[in-house]
Formats: structure tokens, sequence, C-alpha cells
């Protein structure tokens, strides 16, 4: 697998995820100076110690300059400076270990390319590959023998843990589909989610095996997606299973009140809590469509199965351990309530956010998203994709903290494919 190679440049401009890139010795002999130089101005200086801060905490793989990148450097005619010798230690590098050259600098980015024939990429580039809980590999023949005898000691396609890997051989055909446990890749086991409720449902293709994976297994999962892709069926498919065979004993449904962009609302409407909660908003509707029928929820209201709960309540609420939280139209949520949604999760509890494929870049559920999959049908059951687990503890207090720690936390990318 690629990997990132930063030049000084690109760290002062993004360093929140240095973990796995490399980056030359002369970028630590550039901060260093410019922490120091009378030259520079406080902001940049203030940027510099961040950034230092960061590579003392992340440990980023350095790479040393040597002699040969000097010589490189003087038999292609250029100037030895700083930048020209990161851009050769990069050469140097990709030699054995194929990297992608980060950088900001638009001179640093020609040299790269046209020079020293290196694929080079902006860190704005960069974070449009955002994360969605998978990654596809074509390998050849070679390298497939390889994979097959080495995937269950090392971790060689570099996968998060809960990550999938989807390999596909050189003419782009799905081969199988791994996750890495932290320990070694495993294989996929899928049961279907059959209920009174919804029936028998069956992933349609392998991203929505990942998906009944995600939720079987994982303790948080993220599904988004655009319309048709199977985000709310699944979650709910599941749901209604674990409700029928006692594996959990509520449903907890949380929604924010929105109504649609630049349109206006029918006004207040008549009737108890329960009737407002369903009829105004797009709640109901959406509930309606899954279970046949707006009585079909009210009953499981009734019942005390399933409990509504508009995200402006959730201060002061928590969910017990045998419950499900299921966030609909999660793209709704700013990150103040996303957290708080967590924070009140117990240990033992298990959480599902899903919400459309279009999301606003600052939006903390813009990293996962999901689009229509080969079998899509604007009729008829949809198929859908899907996306793996977020690492970073939600929570403030300490309780909160440790009640979040024990989470499994998967997100899944659900990719746009043409109806």
């Amino acid at each position: 697998m690629d990997k990132y190679f930063y030049d000084t440049n690109a760290l002062l401009t993004d360093c929140s995820n240095i973990t796995d890139i490399a980056i030359a010795s002369k970028s630590i002999e550039e901060l260093e100076n410019i922490k120091y130089s009378s030259r520079k101005d406080k902001d940049i200086k203030f940027l510099a110690r961040g950034v230092v801060r960061e590579i003392k905490e992340q440990n980023p793989e350095v790479i040393i300059t040597e002699q040969s990148d000097y010589d490189m450097i003087i038999s292609l005619g250029l100037e030895i400076n700083n930048d020209n010798l990161i851009i050769a230690t990069a050469y140097r590098y990709n030699k054995n270990n194929p990297v992608v050259f980060v950088t900001n600098d638009v001179l640093c980015s020609l040299i790269a390319e046209k020079y020293f024939n290196l694929r080079v990429k902006t860190t704005n580039e960069k974070k449009k590959s955002f994360y969605k809980g998978y990654k596809e590999v074509c390998c050849t023949d070679e390298e497939l023998s390889q994979i097959y005898s080495n995937y269950a000691i090392s971790n060689i396609f570099r996968c998060l843990i809960n990550e999938y890997v989807i390999i596909k051989n050189s003419d782009d055909i799905i081969l199988d589909i791994r996750k890495w446990n932290g320990e070694k890749y495993i294989d996929i086991f899928n049961m279907d989610f059959n209920s009174r409720q919804l029936g028998k449902l069956k992933p349609l293709d392998i991203y929505q095996r990942m998906a009944f994976d995600s939720i079987s297994n994982n303790d948080v999962t993220v599904l988004s997606g655009n319309a048709g892709t199977g985000k709310t069926t699944i979650p709910l498919g599941y749901i209604m299973q674990s409700l029928e065979n006692g594996s959990y004993n509520k449903c907890y449904i949380v929604y924010s009140y929105e109504t649609l962009k630049n349109q206006k609302t029918l006004g207040y409407v008549k009737g108890d809590d329960l009737t407002k909660k369903l009829y105004s908003s797009s709640l109901g509707g959406i509930l309606a469509s899954k279970f046949g029928d707006i009585c079909e929820v009210e009953r499981l209201v009734m019942k005390n199965k399933i409990n509504i709960i508009p995200t402006a309540n959730l201060r002061g609420i928590e969910f017990e351990e045998d419950s499900i939280i299921f966030s609909s139209e999660s793209q709704n949520l700013d990150l103040y309530s996303l957290k708080t949604l967590i924070q009140r999760c117990k240990s033992g509890s298990k959480l599902i956010l899903e919400g459309p494929y279009i999301c606003p870049a600052w939006h903390p559920l813009s990293a996962a998203c999901l689009p229509r999959p080969p079998g899509y049908r604007a009729s008829g059951k949809p198929a859908a994709r899907f996306f793996p687990p977020y690492g970073r503890q939600y929570g403030s207090s300490p309780q909160n903290q440790d009640s979040c720690r024990s989470k499994r936390r998967f997100s899944l990318h659900f990719p746009e494919v043409p109806a």
C-alpha cells in the first residue's frame, strides 16, 4: 500500500494525522530553524512548535537525508536547498517504499513531478480520500499468492481495527473480503436478519455484507448514503430481530427535528406527545414506510418496544445496557449533539447512526458516506453499501469516557453507483 511523504509546508498545513506518514530529517531541521528564527512571525513560529509536538507524540517515520541525495540534486542541475533535499530524500525512499509526495508548494510540486517523477498531492487532495471503513485493493497473481500466505500474521494493508479490505484481481473482479481485528485478517460470515415485522433481510452485495457484519459485531456503526442504499432498512431489520429474540429489550430512536431545506412548516400539530413526534417531522413517514403503516409504529411505541426521543431532550437521559439506540437522519446533528448522544450510551448498549450521502465538509459524519450499489431498483428491495470503525473516544467526564472506551466503532460507506 502507498504511503504519504510530507514536506515541511504540508506539515505546517495539516499535522492532525501523521502517524503513518514519512518525513525527511531536513523537515525537522527546518522546523527547528523556524522556531528560533528572528525573521519569522509569531504565527508561523507557533505552528512550528505545534508540529514538533505532534511529531514527538505521533512518531512518524523519519528518513535521514544522505550524501546520495545531494549527488542526485547536482546530477539534475538543481540548486541544493532544503526543499530539493526533501524531494530527493522522498525519491530515494520511493524506490523501495512507494509514496505519494504531499506538498502545498507549487514549485516543489513541479520539481517532484517533473524532475523526480513522483506522484504528488496537496493536503486538500489527501483529505478527499476520506475514511470509508474499507479499502479496495487490486492485486496481481503474484501479490495474491503473497496475501494468502501472509494475511494471517501481518497487517499488510495497514488497516485500522475493524476495517475491511476488498481484494480484487488485475481484472477488477472481487475475489475475497477480510477484516482486520488487530491481530489478523479474518473471514466475514453473515447471518440473515429475520423478524416478523420486516421478514428476512439478506445482504445483496459485498458492501451490504460488511454492513451486516458491522451492525452485528460492533457497538457503534455509522451508515451514510443516498436514498435506496439500505442505510435505514438494514439497521431496522437487525433491531426488530433483536427485540423479538430478546437480545435487546428496547430501541430508542433519536432524531433531530429539521424541516426540508428552505421549506416552511404547516404550523402546530394537534394531539398528544406521540402524535406530534410522528407527524411534525419526517420520522413518522420514514418509520411508516418501513413497517407498512403508522398504526404499527404507534403499537410498538405503546408496547414500550420503541421510544422516540428528540435530540433536544438528550440531556439527562441514559440509555440502558440492554438497549439499541438508532439515530435517523443524523446529518442534522451538530458536533455537540453527536458527542452528547454517544456520552448517554452505557456500556453494553449498541448505537447505530444513519444519514444521507451529502454532508457539509465540517460535519462529523462527512467522513463516512454511502452510494447506490449495483442491483439498486427504484421499486423493490434496495441494495446497500457499507463502511467501518472510529478509534476516537467521545466524552468529557471520566464516567462517559469509561463507558465509551469499551465500544467498538465502525463507519460504513455505501459507494455511488448509477442505477
